[in-house]
């Protein structure tokens, strides 16, 4: 795996900080992301607060036409979705407590991969003594070698788990006449798609979100965005964060 101490596209310029007066009440807030304008159930995001700890946790997976491959907005709107609408029209302006203006705030950006998956991990330990930091960790490089088949003459193949085994039982084969189950072994290329997936871990001096109180984020959308850049658009999915207690 890459590791990484800067913050590329998840940076700190995307995110917003909050009081550190902060809750040492252990909570969860989470939802279930579906497209805009559209009931599909693409996956979940699920918020962890728990004194001095925080995470996020982002895992979805959808049309890659949709869930374009790149870099996306991940944001908190301030209003709840309504009739599963994405757009800034329902889901209003980013929530935005700190009340600082001309910024991008949200949660940052998150990368989805060549098949539509978004895999993304924040880890924060609140720390006002320390200096502020992130380190990421992203998927690592995969061996991948061909792959030896059993291509019979029925044009039926199966895959050798065994090759000094299924070297031994051709040759046996080749010696008698006119073998009714003869193949030859052929290599093929396999599935090497490595899914996108990042870590990042933060050390910060207040909180990233809460999820109780004037500033919490619970009963607000979280969009992710078609684009990274800031500028919100109709949204590709959304959700409305429910504590885990108030969830249906």
């Amino acid at each position: 795996a890459v590791v990484s101490t800067q913050s590329g596209h998840y940076g700190r310029g995307c995110l917003f900080l909050l009081g550190a007066v902060h809750s040492v009440t252990a909570l969860q807030a989470k939802c279930r992301m579906r497209l805009h304008k559209n009931s599909t159930k693409i996956g979940d995001i699920v918020f962890n607060s728990n004194g001095n700890t925080q995470s996020m946790q982002f895992h979805i997976k959808g049309d890659p036409k949709i869930i374009t491959e790149g870099i996306h907005g991940l944001h908190i709107h301030n209003n709840p979705v309504k009739r599963k609408d994405c757009s800034p029209s329902a889901t209003g302006d980013y929530f935005n407590p700190a009340g600082e203006s001309g910024m991008h705030h949200g949660l940052g950006t998150v990368r989805a991969g060549a098949r539509g998956e978004v895999n993304q991990i924040n880890n924060v330990n609140v720390d006002p003594l320390k200096e502020e930091g992130i380190s990421g960790v992203i998927e690592g490089q995969m061996a991948c070698m061909p792959e030896p088949y059993m291509l019979f003459q029925d044009g039926s193949e199966k895959k050798i788990i065994n090759f000094e085994k299924a070297q031994k039982r051709l040759e046996k084969l080749q010696k008698k006449e006119n073998p009714s189950n003869l193949y030859v072994i052929i290599l093929k290329e396999p599935d090497c798609y490595n899914p996108v997936s990042n870590q990042d871990t933060y050390t910060l001096h207040s909180p990233l979100f809460v999820l109780e109180g004037e500033d919490s984020i619970v009963g607000k959308a979280v969009v992710l965005q078609g684009n990274e850049d800031g500028n919100m658009d109709d949204g590709i999915a959304c959700c409305t964060l429910k504590l885990v207690s108030e969830e249906d």
